[in-house]
């Protein structure tokens, strides 16, 4: 299923794809005696799980190790005949299976083919919501609030812009295949607008900070971004005074660390302020004052610690 979106007036798009909200790490094995319409976990008999391959094991456990849903997503799914195991449908999530069984999860197009011809009964937008996981990407202004809002300081929640006027209608969106009249991009659409406090914020910016805020319905996603080590994620920072290159090579050492814990290595350099195109203009007077971060986990204020330490301010952040 192609992913769906929405441009947003350079603020918001949206998208989504099968189960996964268009976040497919490899290509995925599709049963061909099912003549498509179901998704395929990857490499089925990895080493790992081969020499294992007689342990049985609660399907939604396996699931969940793949990183096809989680525990609780996976029982849902099964209830909802939306799982095969070893090419037959599992609907109980109580029986065990073996920990090396192939496990195809039918595609939202297919279960939306299913309910106009018949084949399921029972609640089609619950299936809906379990095959359909919208995935925001939104400019973040500062002045908003990525975490829970304190009423008492009137803050303002990042969700609160997840509004239609916000969204651009262009034709260029796909409009993709679904049941009746909407298809699946308007249902992610429709489900973000109507009820945007459901979408949780993968990670945060501070206040006072602009930029990319990811939001999501996709509890494997948020963990894939935020649970490892691997993403690393870039920010644009002002500081004064002017740094000098004793101050970036600190920055940029392995000893540095917040609340007695040893930071991982962060990638410092020099770098432009950002330009006009970006909603900024630049300021030559200003050219040296501004550093590229790179980080690879989140720990709080950890730019603004760490170059305190180094005897720089922060002045703003991008």
């Amino acid at each position: 299923s192609p992913a769906r979106h929405r441009g947003v007036r350079d603020s918001v798009a949206v998208g989504g794809v099968g189960a996964r909200g268009g976040r497919r790490r490899s290509p995925r094995h599709v049963d061909s005696q099912a003549g498509g319409g179901w998704d395929g976990d990857e490499a089925t008999h990895s080493a790992s799980e081969a020499s294992s391959s007689s342990l049985l094991e609660r399907p939604a456990k396996v699931m969940a190790r793949r990183g096809l849903a989680s525990r609780r997503e996976s029982e849902r799914l099964m209830q909802h005949g939306l799982v095969r195991i070893d090419g037959a449908v599992h609907t109980d999530p109580g029986r065990k299976v073996r920990s090396d069984c192939a496990i195809d999860i039918m595609t939202a197009a297919a279960a939306a083919a299913a309910d106009d011809d018949g084949t399921f009964t029972g609640d089609t937008r619950e299936r809906q919501k379990l095959l359909l996981k919208p995935t925001v990407l939104l400019h973040k202004p500062a002045g908003v609030v990525s975490t829970q809002p304190d009423r008492r300081l009137k803050q303002v929640p990042a969700w609160t812009l997840l509004k239609e006027r916000n969204f651009e209608h262009t034709s260029s969106f796909e409009q993709g295949q679904g049941s009746g009249s909407e298809s699946d991009g308007e249902l992610l659409f429709s489900r973000v607008v109507s009820e945007p406090w459901h979408m949780a914020v993968v990670g945060r910016l501070d206040k006072d900070s602009r930029g990319l805020l990811l939001m999501t319905q996709d509890g494997v996603l948020a963990r894939n971004v935020i649970g490892t080590k691997d993403v690393w994620k870039k920010y644009l920072v002002r500081c004064k005074p002017r740094p000098t290159e004793a101050q970036i090579r600190r920055l940029n050492g392995s000893n540095l660390r917040l609340d007695g814990v040893r930071l991982l290595p962060m990638r410092v350099k020099p770098t432009l302020a950002p330009s006009a195109d970006d909603g900024h203009f630049a300021d030559d007077e200003d050219q040296g004052d501004w550093l590229e971060f790179r980080l690879r986990e989140g720990k709080k204020h950890q730019i603004r610690r760490t170059c305190a330490k180094v005897g720089l301010q922060v002045r703003s952040r991008e």
